[in-house]
């Protein structure tokens, strides 16, 4: 009997991965329902090619024309509506919506005791022990499709020793060697270019700055139960080794793939390792080096400021994440210059600490309370 799947975010970059590998599946696995943001014409293919019936669109504000070719299926508007898409017979949710607008949805999801297959780091880091616990509670298996995170998820899983801590890789993206005096002149074009990774222009942006890298060890910290100083990052130019546990008789396990979304993503639907990938053998042989650099904090100040947040804990990296959610934004519309988002981050959070108790377990209320904070003051504060 197959398993059924709703995929969130069926239209991007994760969206497109997961529909190639369960191509491969044989049937074993069937796609009952999917969703955009508002690419409606690619909706409509992939609703066709998987005899998909129940469709989302995150975005209310499409034409009526897009509306009207969505009238012969069961579609659903506004992403706060998607709580539709869960049932009993639905065993595997694949959550590949980015931002935080994902949050709620999420939390449904692990009340459901199926699987959570997670490619949103917003939500792991802004609910943090919120989704964890709500995880444990109803039985419900939280599995990582992040490239760093499946291949720790992965390590852990065949090796159940205890570790002393974990490492994982950064690229370095498309600034590691640009002078640092050009820095404030760099444009979203540039920003979004990744040299090893294509992914969609704010986790591209994150990627450049180190954002990602930042927020990636928040996420690694709630995802596998760990405290701050077990966490770290290390700049691996070439992308060959995404992740690294060590342990406390001083040996180590890597884990190493081309970089490829297929690799992470196919251990869901492969655990055997049985999935045979269309990517180029890994020929160590042939690779004519494998580089390694601690993260320079003058390049890359938001990795200083992620792992400060992230020993802060409490609503901190709530505000981290969402606040850049915000800066990313203004920087994709030429408002604030790229050094900025860092900059307007750290500056935000001061504020917002000067006139407010860190609470070390916030609940969702907390978590928006905090959000309309920072909306009603960023303005403000970047204008200054």
């Amino acid at each position: 009997m197959s398993k059924n799947i709703i995929l969130f975010g069926a239209t991007g970059s994760i969206g497109s991965s997961v529909r190639r590998i369960l191509d491969k599946t044989n049937g074993e696995f069937c796609l009952k329902g999917i969703t955009c943001n508002q690419n409606i014409d690619s909706l409509i293919e992939i609703s066709n090619q998987y005899n998909c019936h129940d469709l989302g669109v995150s975005n209310k504000d499409i034409s009526n024309n897009k509306k009207e070719i969505l009238t012969k299926k069961n579609t659903i508007y506004g992403i706060e509506n998607f709580e539709s898409f869960i049932n009993d017979d639905i065993d595997i949710y694949i959550l590949a919506i980015s931002g935080l607008s994902g949050a709620s949805l999420a939390l449904k999801i692990a009340e459901t005791g199926k699987t959570l297959a997670i490619a949103n780091k917003e939500c792991i880091i802004s609910l943090g022990k919120i989704l964890v616990n709500k995880c444990n509670e109803f039985n419900t298996s939280i599995f990582p499709l992040d490239s760093e995170h499946n291949a720790i998820h992965q390590l852990l899983y065949k090796n159940h020793r205890s570790i002393k801590d974990i490492t994982l890789t950064a690229s370095g993206g498309p600034f590691l060697d640009l002078d640092l005096d050009r820095f404030d002149s760099i444009t979203p074009e540039q920003a979004i270019k990744h040299p090893k990774w294509k992914m969609g222009n704010k986790i591209s942006i994150d990627s450049s700055n180190m954002m990602n890298k930042s927020l990636e060890l928040i996420e690694a910290k709630n995802l596998f139960h760990l405290r701050s100083d077990q966490v770290n990052a290390i700049v691996h130019p070439q992308s060959i080794i995404h992740g690294i546990i060590n342990f406390h008789d001083n040996s180590s396990y890597a884990f190493l793939s081309q970089p490829n979304m297929e690799v992470p993503i196919s251990s869901l639907f492969f655990p055997n390792k049985d999935y045979r990938s269309n990517d180029h053998d890994l020929d160590l042989t042939k690779l004519n080096s494998l580089e390694f650099f601690e993260i320079d904090n003058k390049r890359f100040p938001a990795f200083t400021l992620g792992k400060y947040i992230m020993q802060k804990d409490g609503i901190a990296p709530h505000l981290f994440n969402y606040i850049n959610d915000k800066l990313v934004k203004l920087f994709l519309e030429g408002v604030i210059k790229y050094t900025k988002i860092v900059n307007f981050n750290e500056r935000i959070i001061e504020l917002y600490f000067k006139s407010h108790q860190n609470i070390n377990e916030p609940n969702i209320e907390d978590l928006n309370e905090s959000s309309i904070w920072v909306d009603e003051n960023i303005k403000t504060i970047i204008n200054k």
